[in-house]
């Protein structure tokens, strides 16, 4: 009875591994408006790698989304007013200044800040989720071995 426990237990802790691994990996989404002449928010975190952008156009002119050090816009064409587009891009941590690259819509106030967490940033309680799934992991492997190892000697 208690080397199944311990079994499940190791188990449990090895899926949490796994898990922990996956979710320091996952895909970050941003939503947000576009209207004359703001972005809402125009203020926006997320977490790096792979950030899919959802903008819908609830302006009466085109809208777009140009962000710092890329070399195109987001959306391969302007947004219609009413339409919505979903895109993913790839950032490095750090901060960046988006803003609408439609002719004079920057310059009367249609921009924002974007600020891309890196793994120190993504820490929570002073653990980083990669050293915490690993940890995790091991702890698994390490019951479930004992378990295993019980299960024999009393079998």
């Amino acid at each position: 009875m208690l080397s199944t426990a311990l079994r499940l237990i190791g188990i449990a802790g090895v899926l949490l591994g796994v898990l922990g691994a996956s979710v320091a990996y996952a895909q970050s989404a941003v939503t947000m408006t576009a209207v004359e002449f703001a972005f809402q928010p125009s203020t926006v975190r997320t977490g790096s790698g792979a950030v899919t952008f959802n903008v819908r156009n609830d302006g009466q002119f085109p809208h777009n989304i140009r962000i710092d050090g890329m070399d195109s816009d987001v959306f391969a064409a302007n947004l219609s007013s009413g339409q919505s587009a979903t895109a993913t891009v790839t950032l490095a941590p750090g901060t960046y200044a988006f803003w609408c690259p439609v002719p004079t819509h920057r310059e009367r106030g249609m921009e924002g800040t974007l600020t891309v967490a890196g793994a120190q940033a993504a820490r929570a309680g002073g653990l980083d989720p990669m050293v915490l799934s690993g940890i995790l992991g091991l702890a698994g492997l390490v019951v479930l071995g004992a378990g295993l190892r019980r299960g024999r000697a009393t079998g």
